[in-house]
C-alpha cells in the first residue's frame, strides 16, 4: 500500500493527476505520531480538492477528550486562513462549544470529515480519500462521544446513508472505535435555518448527557 501511495506522489510531482478514480486506502500506513499524521494531512494530494485548496485543516483541541466534534469540511474562510474558528461558520462553531455546551475550545477535539474546503462540490471522492485520516484521529483520541455536524461527517463516521433529519435524536455506533455518534445538522444549515438551531441544541444536550455533563 505504501508503494502505491509513493507512486501516486511521484507521478504527481511529474505533473500527472493527483488522484485516481479508485480511492487509495492508506490507513494501514498512517503514522501513529500526531505530528507526522498532521503533516501527512497538510500535504495530502489524494483527491481533486488538493488542486484548489489554500490549506487543508488538521484536527485541533484536547488530545484526551471524551468529546469530539466532526464537521463536514472547513469553511472557505478557514481554508483561506489555515486555521479553525474563522469567519461566520467558524464563529458559530466556537459559540456552539463555548456558549451552548459551556466548554472551552481546548477541552474538546475538533476536526472535519473532509480535510479541505469542498468548493460546493458533492465531495464524495474527497470523503472516501479522507476517511482513513478521520479513522486514525478517532482511534488515537478514543472519545466516548462524537458529534457529527452534517451528513458527510455522519456518513464517514457510521457508514450510514440516512438523512440527518431521520438519524438525529438517537445514538449511533461509530465504525472505527467503541464510541457513540450523535448526528446533527451541518454548520451551513445552522446559519440559514432557525429550527435546525433548536434541534442542534437538543443534540448537543444529548451528547453532554452521554458523557455525564
Amino acid at each position: 500500500m505504501l508503494k502505491r501511495l509513493s507512486k501516486l506522489y511521484r507521478l504527481q510531482r511529474l505533473g500527472t493527476g493527483y488522484y485516481q478514480d479508485e480511492p487509495i486506502v492508506v490507513r494501514d500506513e498512517l503514522p501513529q505520531d500526531p505530528k507526522r499524521l498532521n503533516a501527512m494531512i497538510a500535504g495530502c494530494h489524494l483527491c481533486a480538492l488538493s488542486k484548489r485548496r489554500t490549506h487543508s485543516l488538521i484536527g485541533v483541541g484536547a488530545m484526551r477528550s471524551a468529546l469530539m466534534l466532526v464537521t463536514d469540511e472547513p469553511s472557505a474562510r478557514e481554508d483561506e486562513a489555515g486555521r479553525w474558528f474563522c469567519g461566520g461558520s467558524g464563529e458559530m462553531l466556537k459559540n456552539m462549544i463555548e456558549r451552548a455546551m459551556g466548554l472551552d475550545t481546548d477541552e474538546v477535539y475538533v476536526t472535519a470529515a473532509i480535510k479541505c474546503h469542498a468548493f460546493g462540490e458533492d465531495g464524495q471522492a474527497a470523503l472516501a480519500a479522507c476517511r482513513d485520516y478521520l479513522a486514525a484521529e478517532v482511534e488515537r483520541l478514543k472519545p466516548s462521544v462524537i458529534v457529527a455536524l452534517g451528513k458527510r461527517a455522519f456518513s464517514a463516521l457510521c457508514g450510514a446513508d440516512d438523512p440527518i433529519a431521520a438519524a438525529r435524536g438517537r445514538l449511533w455506533r461509530c465504525a472505527f472505535e467503541r464510541a457513540v455518534v450523535v448526528p446533527s445538522h451541518s454548520i451551513g444549515r445552522l446559519r440559514s435555518n432557525q429550527s435546525a438551531k433548536k434541534e442542534t441544541m437538543e443534540d448537543l444536550r444529548l451528547a453532554l448527557a452521554t458523557i455525564g455533563k
